[in-house]
């Protein structure tokens, strides 16, 4: 009886293992699962990137790196020429701030001629 209550609260455990740097939201994290959670919670911590969650029988992994490398890659061919087109659009802004002061300044010199 007792090992069969033991297998059904560890069915019923979530466990958890995150990266160390994950440690610091511990506290919003547990909360959020009290929330949706029913059962028991175990959070253990580890060097590595990887999220793991195991429940009973079932187990799931997520690695962030597997996603966050190609999609940075793929985000960077995007962008393409972005920081020259960038370079470009500034040269062409500062180009007119500096056309629009000196019409400014040539207007007004013209006035002040004009009074004296």
């Amino acid at each position: 009886m007792a090992a069969e209550r033991r297998r059904e609260d560890e069915s019923r455990t979530l466990h958890l293992l995150l990266p160390q740097q994950a440690r610091a939201s511990q506290a919003e994290l547990m909360a959020l699962l009290a929330e949706s959670w029913g059962g028991r919670l175990s959070l253990d911590y580890h060097a590595d990137s990887r999220f793991v969650m195991r429940c009973g029988e079932q187990a799931a992994e997520f690695s962030p790196e597997l996603y966050v490398e190609p999609a940075s890659s793929q985000a960077m061919q995007a962008l393409g020429d972005l920081p020259s087109r960038c370079r470009g659009l500034s040269a062409a802004a500062l180009s007119a701030l500096r056309d629009e002061l000196d019409r400014m300044l040539a207007d007004q010199e013209n006035r002040e001629t004009e009074t004296c």
